[in-house]
Parts: C-alpha cells; sequence; structure tokens
C-alpha cells in the first residue's frame, strides 16, 4: 500500500511538472508574439493623401444606443460635424429598447432614427444585426458602413477615414480607440494603458506584420459588399465574433491610426468590474467555440490570417499573464526545478518590456506611472473577474455599464488617443 501511495505521489508530481512546463509554454510564446508586436508597432503608420474617390463614397454610420441620454445629443453633433461630404452621410442612430429621451435627442441633433422595441432580445449586437437588414432594405446605395458607440467622440476624419480605406480595396477598417477620462481615476487610468498597449500597439504591430486588425466595437468601417456577405454576430463580444467570421470568410480588416475615437471608462473598481466580467466571459465563450475551426483552417489551408486570430483569441490578459508567470516562479523555486526558473524570469523581463516600451511608444506612460500604486487592488479584482469566468458564473447577457459619474454614460468628450481631455482639433496620430 506505501508503494502504491508513493508512485501515485510520484506520478502526481511528474504531472504537475508537465503542466507546469506547458504553462510556461503558453505564457512565454504569448510574451514573445507580444515582444514582435511591439517591435513592428512601436512606430505610427504612414497614411495616404486621401483618395478623391472616397469623396463620393455614401457612408451610413450606425449608433447603437440604450438609454444614452446623457451625451448622444455631442455624439450625433460630432458625427455631424465630419469632414466627409454631409449629403453622403446618413447618421442613423438606433433607440434600442430606450426608456428615456435618447430618440427625441437623437433626432433633434440632426440624426435619423430607427427605434427598436425588443423586450425578448436586447443587446448591442441583435440591434445592428436588425439596423443592417433594415439599411439594406432602404438604403441600398450605400458603399461603407460605420458603427460608433453612443458614449463615443470620434476625430473629425473618421468617416472620411473608413471611405478612403473601402475605396482603396479594404473590406473592412479599424480606427484607434482611447479612453477619454483617463485623468479622473486610477481604475481609468490604468484602463487607458490597457487600451493603448491592445488598441495602438498590437493593432499597429499587427498591421505592420501584414495581420488582420482585431475589431474594438466602435469606430470600426465595413465594406457594404462584405457586410451582405457575412452576417453580423448576437454574442456578447460581438465584435471579436465578427474579427473572426471575418477572418474565416478571407476577409482582412485594415488599421487606421489617423483616425480615432474615444470614450469614458468606469472610473471605480466596482464599475469597471461588471464590464470586464462581460468582456472575459464573452471571450472565453468565444475561444472555446471558434479557436478549434481556425486552427484547423489554418493548419489544413495554411492561412496565416486564421492563425493570427488563433493567436489573439488564446493570448491571456495582462494580469493572467503576469500571475501565471508567478505561479510557475513560485513553482519553480520549490521543485529547484531551473528551468521552470528560468522561463519564467524571461517571460516576466519580456511582459515588462512589452508595458513599458508599448506606453513609451504610444504616449501612455506619465498617465500610467501615477496610478501604478493602485495596480495590486486593480490586478486583485482582475484575477476575481478571471477566476468567476472559469468557475462558469461569468456573464451571460448584456448587461449596460456605470461609467464616469456614477450614470450608466459620462458622455463623449472630443479628445486625442492619449485620453486627455480637450477641446475638439485636428486628430493626432498615436
Amino acid at each position: 500500500m506505501y508503494r502504491l501511495s508513493a508512485a501515485a505521489r510520484i506520478r502526481g508530481a511528474g504531472l504537475l511538472r508537465w503542466a507546469a512546463y506547458a504553462a510556461q509554454a503558453w505564457l512565454s510564446g504569448s510574451a514573445l508574439y507580444l515582444l514582435a508586436l511591439l517591435l513592428a508597432g512601436c512606430r505610427p503608420t504612414t497614411h495616404p493623401s486621401r483618395e478623391p474617390a472616397a469623396q463620393g463614397a455614401r457612408v451610413a454610420v450606425l449608433v447603437p444606443a440604450h438609454d444614452e441620454e446623457a451625451g448622444i445629443s455631442e455624439s450625433v453633433a460630432g458625427l455631424g460635424s465630419q469632414d466627409h461630404p454631409r449629403h453622403l452621410l446618413d447618421v442613423i442612430v438606433i433607440a434600442d429598447n430606450c426608456s428615456d429621451r435618447t430618440a427625441a435627442l437623437a433626432a433633434a441633433a440632426g440624426a435619423v432614427v430607427w427605434e427598436r422595441d425588443d423586450r425578448d432580445a436586447p443587446g448591442k449586437g441583435q440591434a445592428l444585426a436588425w439596423a443592417l437588414d433594415r439599411l439594406w432594405r432602404e438604403r441600398p446605395q450605400t458603399d461603407a458602413v460605420a458603427i460608433v458607440d453612443a458614449d463615443c467622440a470620434a476625430s473629425a476624419n473618421l468617416c472620411s477615414t473608413i471611405a478612403a480605406a473601402i475605396v482603396n480595396g479594404a473590406d473592412a477598417v479599424q480606427a484607434a480607440y482611447a479612453v477619454s477620462n483617463a485623468s479622473e481615476s486610477p481604475t481609468a487610468s490604468l484602463r487607458a494603458a490597457g487600451f493603448a498597449l491592445k488598441h495602438v500597439i498590437r493593432a499597429r504591430g499587427r498591421a505592420r506584420l501584414g495581420l488582420s486588425c482585431n475589431l474594438f466595437g466602435t469606430g470600426m468601417g465595413f465594406s457594404a459588399a462584405v457586410l451582405r456577405r457575412v452576417v453580423w454576430p448576437h454574442s456578447v463580444t460581438e465584435d471579436t465574433e465578427m474579427f473572426v467570421r471575418l477572418t474565416r470568410a478571407g476577409y482582412r480588416v485594415a488599421y487606421a491610426d489617423g483616425a480615432w475615437v474615444t470614450s469614458p471608462m468606469p472610473v471605480s473598481t466596482d464599475q469597471a468590474t461588471q464590464q470586464q466580467l462581460r468582456w472575459e466571459s464573452g471571450n472565453a465563450q468565444l475561444a472555446r467555440r471558434e479557436l478549434p475551426g481556425l486552427l484547423w483552417q489554418a493548419i489544413s489551408t495554411g492561412d496565416v490570417q486564421c492563425l493570427g486570430a488563433a493567436a489573439e483569441l488564446i493570448l491571456p490578459s495582462q494580469t493572467l499573464m503576469a500571475a501565471g508567470a508567478l505561479a510557475v516562479l513560485a513553482g519553480g523555486v520549490l521543485s529547484s526545478d531551473r528551468r521552470l526558473v528560468a522561463g519564467s524570469v524571461a517571460t516576466i523581463a519580456a511582459q515588462g518590456s512589452y508595458v513599458l516600451g508599448g506606453l513609451a511608444a504610444a504616449d501612455e506612460s506619465t498617465t500610467a506611472l501615477g496610478a501604478l500604486v493602485h495596480l495590486p487592488g486593480f490586478t486583485a479584482g482582475r484575477l476575481r473577474v478571471l477566476a468567476r469566468v472559469a468557475s462558469g458564473r461569468g456573464a451571460r447577457s448584456w448587461v449596460r455599464t456605470t461609467r464616469a459619474g456614477g450614470s450608466s454614460d459620462g458622455g463623449p468628450v472630443a479628445a486625442d488617443p492619449r485620453g486627455l481631455r480637450r477641446r475638439p482639433r485636428s486628430p493626432r496620430r498615436c
């Protein structure tokens, strides 16, 4: 009996060690991937001069809005002052299951308002799919479709940039997306740092490496022809799922950091937790559902874009990467395994280089450094969210996030991609 127990303990220790090696391989590969994107995307991309033909493209801007009366007027006004020809620009607010004055205020600000009342199927994905079906019926001449969230402020060249990209042959385009209220709280500041790393550095790096850019949920543009062929998803993370659908269908998302959108983020930990739980739950569900198909298509056809999309799905968050590397390091020290110790130290160093180098390249280092003292509490909150998702207690439906100022929408603020509050001006490159 003693021998069996000893043998069982040996087998268990061996399994734990191999699990640690597998985790280390995943974390190290992710860190190397991020470093490659940093090296490729540390400098702003160059932008060609505007195509004259783009001035003749009809653009429809869809603005999904659920009880957004606090900021919808400003959002519509900003979209109405775009530098694209006004007679070729349709700003359409989707008043989705609203119980406030969103529809009336949007119409007064100059938008076309489509009201949707379907209490059994709420959510941004459902609202956009419904609006696209109506768009093809009522405005079949549309050449490009832009999607901007109701709490976002857009640069004046957003629609013209999207139109130029589509006229130049892009299937879809994603503009830079930043936080407008980074200075309001440490939580918002740290979220701004995360946005800079994901929405600027990673996106720019993927573009320079010839990979399709992710979709960020707002500031997105699509060829109307492509949207007629690829059905819009209804999931909690409809933007990422649309990115996967486009990739598997052979379409590519271009990145344009010469145009941008900004929005306020939650200023308290509790508010941020609600939003993060929704994002992480949706991403976990999507990865489980889509990753096998993406990998099979990448292997069977040699499709590099599918492989790149798979890499994004399996990429751990910065919180999980740091916590995982520290756990592996502790295991390596306790088991006197030099390979685990060396690998985890290298992963931590690579991640630190990516974060600090990326924030410096995106001009976000000053804002983020001031909030670093609050990083342990922020990280603990993120780990609790990940634990809830892993245990199956994540978000299962769309829930509106409370944002700046204690309301559900702090209102759009015209800002550059640094996330600093300021008066509207010509956009700068991240």
